[in-house]
């Protein structure tokens, strides 16, 4: 299990460089158009690209039915994986009300805001809340991978934006004024279907490794006490 784990996580960080070059030759150095930006294109920002821009919010700790739920709540301090397939914590149905978090899409960028990851970037695999420490982008159509991967260029730029001196934070203006080219629609749409496959082969793996982590670490306390050995799972 651990061997299978170790190879998805070569092979995620070789998907990751292919779409990372990609980007870099579409959108850097503009090969695909001779070496210079397209007419057509204009200078903007990251809001220009998006649905919607949104900081998420905390149900209150002191209420015990604002916890433990089955709705995925996602905290700033989670934002440094690349891709974030599972959060560790869940609110309730009446804490997702009783607060000022929302449902953010599946593929929507999320950008830390405060303490130590303040600055780092994450895609979301699927639908989850997070808290207020988090902005989340909702990209415009044809514009997911182009949106993570401009975010993922700026980790730098953000990360030098941030204040304090107790814990270092951003705000969500600053993460939508993020400096970006505004290409044809016509090129985003293409490069989205372009470097979809490996971002999708990128989040299975990711689920699959999830799952396996689990199975292994289901299996190795009943392995160790001896309630399991390693003949009757061979057998099933």
């Amino acid at each position: 299990l651990d061997a299978r784990i170790a190879e998805n996580r070569a092979i995620n960080n070789h998907l990751e460089q292919i779409a990372q070059v990609i980007f870099r030759s579409w959108f850097v150095d503009f090969e695909p158009f001779g070496g210079v930006i397209p007419d057509d294109w204009r200078e903007g920002v990251i809001a220009d690209t998006c649905s919607s821009i949104f900081n998420g919010g905390t149900p209150r700790r002191n209420e015990p039915t604002f916890w433990e739920g089955t709705i995925p709540w996602l905290t700033s301090g989670e934002v440094r994986q690349a891709i974030i397939v599972k959060p560790d914590s869940c609110i309730s149905e009446a804490g997702l009300k009783g607060s000022s978090a929302k449902w953010v899409p599946s593929l929507s960028t999320v950008v830390a805001l405060y303490g130590a990851t303040a600055g780092q970037v994450s895609m979301v695999a699927t639908p989850l809340t997070t808290n207020q420490a988090i902005t989340a982008l909702v990209p415009k159509e044809s514009c997911t991978y182009y949106n993570y991967l401009v975010m993922q260029n700026a980790v730098s730029q953000l990360e030098n934006n941030a204040i304090g001196s107790a814990q270092q934070n951003i705000s969500k203006a600053i993460v939508e004024k993020t400096a970006c080219l505004i290409p044809a629609d016509t090129v985003l749409a293409e490069f989205d279907k372009l470097v979809s496959p490996f971002f999708n082969d990128w989040i299975q793996n990711l689920f699959e490794s999830s799952h396996l982590a689990a199975l292994r670490d289901t299996l190795l306390p009943r392995l160790m006490s001896g309630d399991l050995s390693v003949a009757d799972v061979d057998a099933k």
